[in-house]
């Protein structure tokens, strides 16, 4: 992880979605402000299928998919 100087121990979304804190080996957490539309052109970027309706529900908290490019 990007400011970390050891490895990553966990992560977990705000259930929103809109942050992300990561707790490193080093003793440090940081928590990161996400825009959604970053984390769709990076998704969009490198997964192979499209998201199932349940892994929509469970990871974008929403009730439908984005579309697939």
């Amino acid at each position: 992880m990007f400011g970390s100087s050891g490895g990553v121990d966990g992560v977990a979304f705000t259930q929103d979605g809109s942050q992300l804190a990561v707790s490193s080996s080093d003793g440090v957490i940081r928590v990161y402000t996400l825009k959604v539309e970053d984390l769709l052109a990076l998704a969009r970027s490198r997964v192979t299928r499209s998201l199932t309706l349940a892994e929509c529900q469970k990871f974008l908290h929403g009730n439908i998919c984005p579309e697939s490019h």
